[in-house]
């Protein structure tokens, strides 16, 4: 709004709000975030979200303690159970962990649950990256980069199931791989189709198939150069660099994406948590 009054736009948080369809007070609090947020205070902040507020519980405190105290839950909530934030919460973790459900009498409404909070949980992560790259936050910018990536492959980063993303490979078939001793991409592509198939019990030729999907994932090249320096102090800088990115594998690279493209996010920024630079680059 211009001293005038006559020119009204809205904030980029208002933008924000708008561009994902959320609800005022969902926006608020990823607003009022404190700078360099932490991935659990990211993901505190996303299932407080009034989008959760139609969940209810169903008789299903006792799984979802049980769960709580589930080794792979990467951030298990203090105490027990009690509020909607805390469910939506631990079933979200549930999933990004690859931790199975086990009480018969809850475990079709809880997975009926997860798919919707997946979907809500998607646009949410999506407007708290554009928020905290609105505010300048780096470190809280990477942290929300961090759930969001989470989100959509339905798995931590540090999951020892990651190989389920792949085609084909669920989260039984990669624990055997893991047992096998596979866990990461590059392992599984210095595999055999052979080795494949026998740790998974499977028939040719199916190894050959997951070496295949494997391969279409898209390798990521980076190169950065200084082209000249401005000023240089103790305590302040100034440089121009060039960043390049792009594949190593643009033949092979497989969009695993409903849109048709695969997104990239660069992000650059400095140790006094001051962002640059953050892009997002989409290869059709």
């Amino acid at each position: 709004m211009d001293a005038s009054l006559k020119n009204i736009q809205a904030s980029e948080f208002g933008k924000a709000m708008a561009k994902y369809y959320l609800m005022f007070n969902s926006v608020l609090a990823m607003v009022k975030l404190g700078r360099g947020a932490l991935l659990q205070e990211m993901l505190s902040t996303l299932c407080k979200a009034q989008e959760f507020s139609s969940i209810r519980f169903h008789a299903d405190k006792a799984h979802l303690n049980a769960l709580n105290k589930h080794a792979d839950v990467k951030f298990p909530i203090k105490g027990r159970i009690s509020t909607i934030n805390d469910k939506v919460n631990i079933l979200l973790q549930c999933c990004l962990g690859s931790i199975p459900f086990t009480e018969q009498k809850s475990m079709h409404t809880m997975r009926n649950e997860t798919i919707g909070i997946l979907q809500s949980a998607s646009r949410i992560a999506r407007c708290m990256c554009d928020i905290m790259a609105a505010k300048k936050d780096f470190k809280s910018l990477l942290h929300a980069l961090t759930l969001l990536q989470a989100i959509h492959a339905k798995s931590w980063d540090t999951s020892k199931l990651l190989l389920k993303q792949l085609d084909s490979i669920g989260p039984q078939l990669a624990r055997a791989l893991l047992n096998g001793g596979i866990s990461t991409f590059k392992q599984l592509q210095d595999a055999s189709s052979f080795e494949i198939e026998s740790l998974v019990n499977r028939n040719p030729p199916f190894g050959s198939k997951i070496l295949e999907s494997a391969a279409s994932l898209p390798h990521l090249l980076m190169t950065v150069s200084q082209i000249q320096i401005y000023s240089q102090f103790q305590s302040n800088s100034e440089v121009e660099l060039s960043v390049s990115l792009g594949l190593q594998n643009p033949d092979s690279v497989k969009v695993h994406s409903r849109r048709g493209h695969s997104i990239c996010f660069f992000v650059a920024g400095t140790s006094s948590n001051q962002l640059l630079e953050y892009r997002s680059i989409r290869h059709i």
